[in-house]
């Protein structure tokens, strides 16, 4: 289940979720949903930390798409970090890294979205 940081975020700061287990069909649209009220309450810019995501599946992938066109539309930016073997397989083997930027941890995705 997604745990989003909202104690420190502020506007000119990226959003920052955590996702754990796995993101299949059903955790996918609880993650949509919850993307979606962050944008209604302002948020622009999401970064997912997948340190403690154990597998993604198809489903998964297609709401991560589904949340990159999201923020986009929003006017916004995603960004993922920490990608585990696994999860890194699945991003590069369904060509995600082309959509949505990928770094090693929190603070470099922080850095590179304040850009």
């Amino acid at each position: 289940m997604p745990v989003i940081y909202t104690d420190q975020w502020k506007l000119s700061e990226p959003g920052i979720m955590e996702l754990t287990g796995r993101l299949d069909s059903d955790a996918g649209v609880e993650l949509e949903e919850s993307v979606i009220l962050c944008i209604q309450s302002g948020m622009r810019d999401l970064v997912l930390d997948c340190a403690d995501l154990d597998t993604v599946t198809g489903a998964g992938t297609q709401s991560l798409l589904r949340i990159a066109r999201e923020m986009q539309q929003a006017g916004g930016k995603l960004a993922v970090c920490n990608l585990n073997g696994d999860v890194r397989a699945m991003f590069e083997l369904c060509s995600l890294d082309k959509f949505i930027p990928s770094y090693e941890d929190q603070m470099a995705a922080r850095i590179a979205m304040a850009a």
